[in-house]
């Protein structure tokens, strides 16, 4: 009689530890899944078109001289970038850059424009839908940071 207890007693342990199992698997399966599209999601908020005017390349402000450049930034789900620069102080042809860029940081907001030797690195500000050009050397924000925006247009 003691062994027929125990036949049910063991199969009902053995159906719950199988389903603890697939149930584990099932949720990993999920979480990745969450993942992904959250990471879709991170990658989706940067691409667009953005706009400003910074100050020329030798200033760190606006100055004498220089009425500043027009920056047209387009970035590309594929990681890829055109940017258009035009010196407002003069008649010259807009210079229009292409390449790849990249993500320094998991939570992709640094972002480096490869191809360009000045102001290539931007930190992404998600609350604000912008990027802000950082000091190469240091790469921190400039002094006057408002000044080296770049908006996002609709």
């Amino acid at each position: 009689m003691r062994k027929l207890v125990l036949v049910p007693v063991i199969s009902t342990g053995l159906l719950f530890a199988c389903s603890d199992s697939k149930t584990s698997a099932v949720d990993v399966n999920e979480q990745q899944q969450d993942k992904t599209v959250m990471q879709k999601q991170i990658q989706k908020a940067w691409v667009g078109h953005y706009q400003g005017i910074t100050p020329c390349e030798s200033c760190l402000s606006h100055c004498d001289g220089c009425d500043g450049t027009a920056v047209d930034l387009v970035l590309k789900p594929d990681l890829s970038y055109e940017l258009t620069l035009q010196r407002l102080s003069s008649a010259a042809t807009p210079q229009v850059l292409s390449g790849k860029m990249y993500f320094k940081d998991t939570a992709q907001s640094y972002l480096e424009l490869s191809n360009i030797k000045k102001r290539h690195s931007l930190v992404y500000d998600r609350d604000h839908d912008q990027f802000e050009i950082l000091d190469d050397v240091t790469g921190q924000s400039y002094e006057f940071s408002n000044e080296f925006i770049l908006e996002k247009v609709v």
